[in-house]
């Protein structure tokens, strides 16, 4: 009377990462060289929610990715990405130190 149909196959659905609306289930990790020293951070870190995770003024400290610099109204809109090179700087007497 009828045919079977076979079962679809199963087929995995990624949201991306790199939107703005961010769910925790679907949160990854990367890593960046943050002043120096491997670290891992969220997927789509933007420079302003690291300097926060840090608890980190971004007004006293200047913020280096891949040797350029970022001007402060950027902090968050520049997105980080796999393998970045983050140096975080503030201002001391006889010139700039790294943050630790």
């Amino acid at each position: 009377p009828g045919k079977l149909t076979p079962p679809m196959p199963r087929v995995t659905v990624r949201p991306t990462l790199r939107s703005t609306a961010r769910a925790s289930s679907f949160e990854s990790n990367m890593q960046i060289r943050l002043n120096g020293k491997e670290r891992d951070v969220r997927d789509g870190i933007m420079v302003a929610e690291l300097l926060a995770e840090l608890n980190i003024p971004p007004e006293r400290v200047a913020v280096l990715v891949n040797q350029e610099i970022v001007k402060k109204p950027s902090y968050a809109s520049v997105i980080l990405r796999d393998g970045d090179a983050v140096e975080v700087l503030t201002a001391m007497a006889g010139g700039m130190g790294r943050i630790r």
